[in-house]
């Protein structure tokens, strides 16, 4: 049963698949939390969801630092969590990383990876019993990519298991999203 007074906080909610959910659940009646971390970007979300009728809260912050986010996460909306939609993340498809976060981590590892876990972390009591937790996944068609079966799966060529290659961790970095 959902809670009808419960948020469902959506990270990346300023563009591509976050922003469709987020202007959807709030179509709906559902209180959306719209995370960005552009000003901007999540005022005009949540501008869009009001004036469709619907409920929404901007939490901005930069994933990038890690800092920013556990300062942003002090000043969180005080409501229940029915659910949260891990969408944010960056991604290169070139062979060379992005850089590194505000704290010295590959940013790819922290946007997408420590960021989510953090909030997770910080936010569990929030979460309603039977809440849930949606993390952006693998399409079928990267399911099919030799590079992503090698990492994911650990089937490399002729179906030997192989996580030892700098090749495979630079693969990872790669498709990470």
């Amino acid at each position: 049963m959902i809670n009808p007074n419960a948020a469902i906080l959506i990270t990346g909610a300023t563009s591509g698949l976050g922003r469709k959910s987020a202007l959807t659940l709030g179509a709906a009646g559902r209180t959306v939390i719209v995370h960005g971390r552009r000003h901007e970007a999540v005022d005009n979300v949540v501008h869009q969801i009001s004036k469709a009728g619907g409920t929404a809260l901007p939490f901005i912050a930069d994933f990038n630092d890690l800092e920013e986010l556990n300062n942003a996460l002090q000043g969180f909306p005080n409501l229940p969590l029915h659910g949260m939609m891990a969408n944010a993340g960056v991604i290169s498809r070139q062979p060379k990383t992005l850089g590194q976060s505000a704290q010295g981590y590959d940013m790819t590892f922290a946007v997408n990876v420590l960021a989510h876990q953090s909030i997770f972390m910080k936010l569990a009591d929030k979460i309603l019993e039977n809440g849930r937790i949606v993390r952006e996944g693998l399409s079928d068609e990267l399911l099919q990519d030799d590079d992503i079966k090698e990492f994911y799966l650990g089937v490399g060529e002729a179906g030997r298991r192989s996580f030892r290659d700098v090749k495979t961790y630079r693969r990872r970095k790669r498709w990470s999203a």
